[in-house]
C-alpha cells in the first residue's frame, strides 16, 4: 500500500502517462495513438507521419480493387475516410466531429456511415461516381464483430487523416 502512496506522491500524473500509459498504448496500437494521449510535438510529427504512412499503404491495396476486405484495419480506414469525405465535401463545419468514436462493432459502424450517406450522399459531388459506390460497397459488405480496444483507438486516429481515399483512387 504505500509504494503505491509512494509512486503517486513522485510522479504527476501526465509523467505517468508519458512513462507508462503512452508506451502501452503505442505497443497495443501499432504505434497509432490518438493526439489526445501526447502533448511532445516530436509524437505528434510521428502521428502524422504514421498516418501519412497508413493512408499511402490502404491506398495501394484498394489500388488492386479487391471486392471484400478481410483485414478490420483497412475496413476500418475505408469506412472513417469514406465516411469524412462525404462530410467535408458537404458540410465542413459538421466534420469538427470525428465519426464513428461512439461506435462498439461493425455493424454500428455500418449503421452510422448509411445514415452519414443519406445525409450527405445526394449533396455529395461524387455520388455517382465509381469510385465513391466502390468504397461504399466495401463498408456495406463486412462480417459484424465487437471492435477491440485497439480498434476504437485506431478509429479516433484515423479521423485524424485529411486526405481522401475517393480523390486518390
Amino acid at each position: 500500500m504505500s509504494g503505491s502512496f509512494l509512486f503517486v506522491r513522485l510522479f504527476t500524473i501526465r509523467q505517468v502517462c508519458d512513462i507508462i500509459i503512452l508506451p502501452i498504448l503505442i505497443k497495443l496500437t501499432s504505434g497509432f495513438v490518438p493526439r489526445s494521449f501526447i502533448a511532445n510535438k516530436s509524437f505528434d510529427k510521428r502521428c502524422e507521419k504514421l498516418n501519412s504512412d497508413v493512408f499511402s499503404d490502404v491506398l495501394q491495396q484498394l489500388e488492386q480493387r479487391p471486392d471484400r476486405l478481410s483485414d478490420i484495419r483497412l475496413w476500418l480506414f475505408v469506412a472513417v475516410n469514406t465516411a469524412r469525405a462525404l462530410i467535408d465535401s458537404t458540410d465542413k463545419q459538421a466534420l469538427e466531429n470525428a465519426v464513428f468514436t461512439d461506435c462498439k462493432s461493425v455493424s454500428e459502424i455500418q449503421y452510422g456511415f448509411d445514415m452519414i450517406q443519406g445525409r450527405y450522399g445526394r449533396k455529395f459531388r461524387s455520388s455517382t461516381d465509381a469510385r465513391y459506390n466502390y468504397l461504399c460497397s466495401l463498408v456495406a459488405f463486412f462480417s459484424d464483430r465487437e471492435l477491440t480496444q485497439e480498434e476504437l483507438v485506431l478509429t479516433q486516429q484515423y479521423n485524424k487523416v485529411d486526405k481522401y481515399l475517393i480523390y486518390e483512387l
